[in-house]
């Protein structure tokens, strides 16, 4: 989309409403009616550069572990392993679901997988709206 230090995250941090101050000005219009940041959390999901992964946590564990606190009380337990089967399956996971994510001290699975397990954990949701930082790193 654009080289380094183009603005690309900055841009990315306006429209999910994370970065606010009196030099960010305009509207944001969903179906050309103005919202609220409650409305945008609801319907979103915001995808970090930087993977926050617990390294001790195996693969399959990191999406169950997301579903338990991303999921309404409403999701049945059933649901939410089909939807973990699902981000496992879809992500590309399926050969390390049972692997360690990993820590500086002990090796796990490669960049490329922990950037897909982050972007699944994320979209355990099925967000409406997804803002995707740097996804270089899925490519390839």
């Amino acid at each position: 989309m654009g080289p380094s230090a183009c603005g690309k995250t900055t841009l990315l941090n306006i429209l999910s409403r994370r970065l606010k101050g009196p030099l960010v000005t305009g509207d944001q219009l969903i179906n050309n009616e103005s919202f609220e940041d409650e409305t945008l959390r609801s319907m979103s999901t915001y995808v970090e550069q930087e993977d926050h992964l617990i390294g001790s946590l195996t693969v399959r564990e990191t999406i169950e572990y997301a579903a338990k606190l991303a999921l309404p009380a409403e999701v049945s337990a059933p649901q939410r392993r089909e939807r973990t089967e699902d981000m496992i399956r879809e992500f590309g996971l399926v050969s390390v679901e049972k692997s360690y994510v990993g820590t500086p001290l002990k090796r796990g699975i490669s960049g490329g997988q922990k950037r897909r397990l982050t972007t699944a954990s994320q979209l355990i949701t099925l967000p409406r709206i997804i803002f995707l930082g740097n996804i270089s790193h899925c490519i390839g």
